[in-house]
């Protein structure tokens, strides 16, 4: 050891290397460290979901945190509301009846936002992020990228699993009973989509 230390001393390039190798080493298992320790430290205090809209149930997530949840009332975005088209609608608009009716606005998160709200008696909070526009399919459709994350303190993402499972059962309550129609669609693969 004391030779090679001699070595090392006496060789100027060969010292750079070994000390330049060795603070390096140091300097990463300190920093791997302490980003260990932060992340575990994190998972203890703190747990998140987080949905993309290009998940089919990302807007029924989104208009039930909206409607039944108390978000904070300052940082909404307002969206026309669009009329569930049945068949009284249908028959009235084949019939050349119209209906003369103001149209409604409903409000949903803002995007780019971090509000919070209660729910059971634990305080959630809420991240819808705006991502970047890509441009999809053969006729070239703008799409917007977007996630919302649902956090809450503790370990246990329960809770947040629960506003999940009771937004899905909402929208399947709300579609019970009702009539699907499809049509054949457009898209270059052909099929069925729902109208």
């Amino acid at each position: 050891l004391r030779e090679a230390y001699t070595s090392i001393r006496k060789n100027p390039m060969m010292e750079s290397n070994v000390y330049g190798g060795v603070i390096t080493y140091l300097i990463s298992t300190v920093t791997w460290s302490v980003r260990y320790c932060v992340q575990e430290a994190k998972s203890m205090l703190w747990c998140s979901i987080t949905i993309r809209n290009d998940d089919e149930n990302y807007n029924s997530i989104v208009d039930y945190i909206s409607e039944f949840c108390e978000t904070d009332k300052s940082n909404q975005m307002a969206t026309t509301k669009k009329l569930k088209f049945d068949r009284k609608r249908w028959r009235n608009r084949w019939n050349g009846i119209t209906e003369k009716t103001a149209p409604e606005m409903e409000l949903r998160p803002t995007r780019n936002v971090m509000m919070s709200f209660i729910y059971k008696g634990h305080r959630i909070g809420l991240y819808r992020w705006k991502g970047e526009t890509i441009t999809t399919g053969y006729d070239r459709r703008p799409l917007t990228m977007e996630t919302l994350t649902l956090t809450c303190f503790g370990r246990d993402n329960g809770i947040l699993q629960d506003i999940i499972q009771e937004a899905l059962e909402k929208k399947l309550q709300m579609s019970d009973g009702d009539i699907n129609i499809y049509v054949l669609s457009s898209g270059w693969m052909g099929g069925w989509e729902m109208a």
